[in-house]
């Protein structure tokens, strides 16, 4: 995305240029402009400009003569634009936990592949499922899914069809939340599962319903394997491809459907035909029919040339999954109780650290070894004893400042207990950490470790044998990057300072990484897209990015710390959408908003991202949610909200948390002044 900086800006009346009278230096606006609402109103109407009347697909005209020599299909350079402006900015982390939804009241426990992730991601697909609730044979669980009816009625469903002498007509109060003013017949029949052609009388998981999606949504916030598992769903696959969990940094999703060419659930669909998962082990991942094909030597797949020889060869929607158990079922190690009980995690991860050809799973440490004893892990417990969060006491105060007692109160009792709870277990651990005898613990592998990675390629060189990646950790070695070419060719544009947790596209590459290979299970390559790209790219750049914003500006503190007085404006939070499709407000597309403001030498501006939370998260979410407005939620839906009390407020990190914030730089080198950057939480 250095296209962001690389394309002409434009620059306000009385820009100073650099020698090149085509790089602006300078723009400062008069000590007693500042306090002016005009000289504020002037920024605003500036971003408002160049997000409104710039689209996104000029930025990229500054790249259309290298991008020509990446993929000769222009179909998929369109998705890889596409993908990469509704994901670019992202922070790091898991939706699910994030945009903390919550539970189904009363509900009975759910498939783990069926929870707010799954449904998070079926809203990028053009067609998704809603699936419907069935009971078992014993009538004692439910399957189902988590879903949302309407923004006005945020609340999870669970469906139910009644018996199974009505499989087909039960309505279930699923069906598309614009279905208010939707005819009955416009419903959506149950469609699956089936046989032979007919709906199977009595299932073994849900029934479904297929429903076209007219307001695609996607988050401002995912972790590696969220990101890779977008790189499959935009190009057209659905969830249930990926076993209806997504991705995973595992050795088992070699096994998902997308790669097998079976269906993930008896009585769906078979995937699409054509996938691979490549395997180090020989007990590999197969195909749809046959015997499952041989192991591959690791360096046939982390190097680029050699992976493009390879039937299927390496394709934009790759992945590449690091896991530290390499795939290993189980492991006997010698442990002491503290080891096993309180740190069994950390030590598997010093275990496989030991191995030293990637992929082998069994692998030899000191942990293996009988005669072991334990180290005193006594000094190391009391350097973490603990104590009361920073965060939670950050939180408390802003809560009595906003003179909202009860809940400052609330919360405050909820960090005492924790506390108290905290050291009662760290008295526990030191207690058990004192017996430093060991025995054999056989620990079965069933958690994802630590360590685990995951990412995909987001374009193929057609010529040379390089590709570029779309990972989690790409902003702290394209920023090292870009500062290397800075020195040797003065002038090229920097897209971000440090940037360690945010989502974007990578450098050129010709081999994949991260770091030591030891931890490499394999790769997967996608079947053909299902879908055709560029309507996927047209249909994608249409998606909602769920989060809210506030546009600041301050004055540029210079080497100074900024205080309060430097804040000149703040506006109200809002979505990051308006009412029509074409509205989609992306970081990339802020990003770039904020290029050259009026006054970048001592005037900054800001854009502060959040993550919506709870209810009013689920309202977001909900499809055909494009048309609430906060000033609609807060009037139609948080009165009915216990989570809203009496205040009627949305309270920052309660109702919505800070996500990413970017800005630009006034420093008056050619390369930085009024270039947009970007920072995360």
């Amino acid at each position: 995305m250095v296209a962001i900086n690389d394309m002409a800006a434009g620059a306000p009346d009385g820009t100073e240029f650099g020698d090149d009278g085509v790089r602006p230096v300078r723009h400062e606006v008069p000590e007693d402009a500042i306090y002016r609402p005009e000289t504020i109103g002037d920024v605003l109407a500036w971003i408002d400009q160049r997000i409104r009347v710039f689209p996104m697909d000029q930025v990229w005209l500054t790249q259309a003569g290298p991008l020509m020599n990446w993929s000769a299909d222009p179909k998929e350079e369109q998705w890889a634009q596409a993908v990469t402006e509704i994901l670019f900015g992202a922070t790091y982390g898991g939706p699910g936990i994030s945009y903390n939804m919550g539970t189904k009241p009363k509900a009975a426990s759910f498939p783990a592949s069926e929870n707010w992730e799954s449904y998070i991601f079926s809203r990028i697909q053009r067609r998704y499922r809603s699936k419907l609730a069935r009971p078992t044979k014993n009538q004692k669980s439910i399957y189902g899914c988590y879903n949302i009816a309407s923004w006005r009625d945020p609340e999870p469903i669970q469906d139910d069809l009644g018996g199974p002498d009505k499989p087909a007509h039960a309505d279930d109060g699923s069906s598309s939340p614009s279905a208010d003013s939707a005819q009955p017949n416009d419903t959506p029949p149950v469609v699956g599962p089936m046989k032979d052609g007919e709906l199977l009388a009595n299932p073994v998981g849900p029934r479904w319903k297929e429903q076209e999606n007219t307001d695609p949504a996607v988050p401002i916030v995912v972790a590696c394997q969220q990101l890779a598992t977008y790189g499959a769903l935009t190009r057209g696959f659905r969830i249930e491809h990926l076993d209806g969990i997504g991705y995973a940094a595992q050795f088992a999703t070699g096994g998902f459907a997308i790669f097998s060419g079976k269906p993930a659930t008896a009585g769906d669909e078979p995937p699409p035909q054509g996938g691979r998962w490549y395997s180090l082990l020989p007990a590999s991942s197969g195909q749809a029919e046959g015997d499952p094909p041989p192991p591959v030597a690791y360096e046939d797949l982390l190097t680029v040339d050699r992976a493009r020889q390879l039937s299927p060869p390496i394709a934009p929607g790759t992945i590449f999954v690091f896991d530290p158990d390499a795939g290993a079922q189980k492991v006997t190690l010698y442990l002491s109780r503290y080891e096993d009980e309180c740190i069994r995690e950390k030590i598997l991860l010093k275990h496989f650290a030991a191995r030293k050809t990637p992929g082998v799973q069994d692998v030899e440490s000191p942990y293996t070894q009988q005669d072991r004893i334990a180290p005193d892990y006594q000094q190391e417990l009391d350097l973490v004893r603990p104590k009361e969060s920073p965060v939670l006491l950050r939180e408390i105060r802003i809560l009595e400042q906003q003179k909202l007692t009860k809940f400052a109160e609330q919360k405050r009792a909820e960090m005492q207990a924790k506390l108290a709870k905290d050291l009662a277990e760290w008295e526990r651990q030191k207690e058990l950490a004192r017996d430093t005898k060991t025995k054999a613990v056989i620990i079965d592998l069933t958690k994802q470790l630590d360590g685990s990675h995951i990412h995909y390629v987001l374009r193929v060189h057609k010529d040379k044998p390089l590709v570029q990646l779309m990972d989690t950790s790409n902003g702290i070695n394209f920023w090292a990057k870009i500062k290397a070419e800075r020195r040797e060719s003065p002038g090229r544009a920097a897209l971000m300072e440090t940037m360690k947790l945010g989502i974007v596209d990578g450098c050129a590459q010709s081999k994949i990484g991260p770091g030591t290979a030891l931890g490499f299970c394999g790769m997967g390559v996608t079947p053909p897209p299902p879908e055709d790209l560029g309507e996927m790219a047209a249909f994608i750049r249409k998606a909602r990015p769920i989060g809210l914003f506030r546009l600041v500006l301050t004055r540029r503190p210079g080497k100074a710390v900024m205080t309060p007085d430097d804040v000149l404006y703040v506006s109200r939070l809002a979505r990051m959408y308006g009412s029509s499709p074409e509205q989609n407000y992306t970081i990339a597309q802020m990003l770039w908003g904020i290029r050259n403001t009026p006054g970048f030498t001592n005037l900054q501006p800001w854009v502060i991202f959040f993550i919506p939370r709870g209810v009013l998260a689920r309202s977001m979410w909900a499809h055909g949610g494009r048309e609430m407005t906060l000033s609609m939620f807060m009037s139609e839906v948080a009165p009915r909200k216990e989570e809203f009390g009496k205040t009627q407020k949305l309270i920052l990190n309660t109702h919505y948390v800070p996500a990413v914030a970017i800005t630009n730089s006034g420093q008056q080198h050619p390369d930085y002044a009024g270039k947009a950057q970007f920072q995360c939480r």
